[in-house]
């Protein structure tokens, strides 16, 4: 069995870490090395990943760096890149490996865990959208879809290709960088049905917190003039074949976010 690396980005994550590490112990693969890259949590994230006896590191760079840094530390063939409000389906990574017989990179096919609140429904919705229409959203610049799981070799060379200058600070689109990066690679890519559950925002100041903190990161990047194409289609309509009541939700999910990245974005 070729070992996975699970890297997994924390930033005050006390209240899902703990699971989110217990689905990666869980799973039905068992030569899994977790990583986390913590980037100065004020509560007790640490602690609880101590608990757990995962390796921590310490960052101060945003997600994209923190990625980078998670895949230097790790040892595995193959690298699952995850968020601490994530949880793995119990085959997620058996599955993963088998794929990568015939692939360099998956998609992993998300839903929303529990979705209680109408925020959390909307983000539900979108989801269904995006992965009823798959194939349109596997476009590296037009589409919404990234790979989180990939072959070692391809992250060698997407991180030897990303400019140095924007690792401390890239975030919102840090995996569709390293997509963007890998295509170029390789057009070996898939999607995993039922792989991956994610805890959304609650609530509109919850959207408006993390959309605002991608509008700024985005403001950054633009500033350098890397990755504009990207950028170009933030708040671009989902892809999608004709009208549903998915892409309704998803389409009012997009005015929602809209107004805290563009602020972000324009005023810092």
């Amino acid at each position: 069995m070729e070992l996975v690396s699970v890297v997994i980005l924390t930033r005050n994550s006390s209240s899902t870490i703990s699971s989110c590490i217990e689905s990666v112990k869980n799973q039905s693969y068992s030569n899994i090395e977790i990583i986390v890259v913590d980037t100065n949590s004020t509560d007790g994230t640490v602690k609880l990943c101590e608990m757990n006896n995962v390796l921590v590191v310490k960052s101060e760079w945003q997600m994209l760096g923190s990625r980078s840094i998670g895949y230097s530390k790790s040892s595995g063939k193959y690298i699952l890149m995850l968020d601490s409000d994530q949880f793995l389906e119990p085959d997620c990574i058996e599955n993963s490996v088998n794929l990568m017989e015939e692939y360099d990179m998956i998609c992993l096919e998300e839903k929303t865990l529990n979705a209680r609140t109408i925020i959390q429904k909307m983000y539900d919705a979108d989801r269904k959208l995006i992965h009823e229409n798959a194939d349109l959203q596997l476009d590296p610049i037009h589409g919404v879809l990234a790979p989180r799981f990939y072959r070692r070799t391809i992250l060698e060379k997407v991180f030897g290709a990303i400019p140095k200058e924007i690792m401390p600070f890239a975030t919102g689109i840090e995996d569709k960088i390293v997509y963007y990066e890998a295509f170029k690679i390789s057009k070996k890519v898939t999607v995993l049905p039922n792989a991956l559950g994610h805890n959304e925002p609650e609530g509109l100041v919850q959207v408006w917190r993390k959309n605002h903190r991608y509008g700024k990161s985005n403001r950054q990047l633009a500033r350098t003039g890397h990755y504009s194409s990207l950028l170009s289609n933030k708040l671009r309509l989902r892809k999608s074949r004709g009208i549903s009541k998915n892409r309704f939700v998803s389409s009012v999910l997009l005015l929602l976010k809209a107004p805290a990245y563009l602020v972000g974005f324009y005023l810092g």
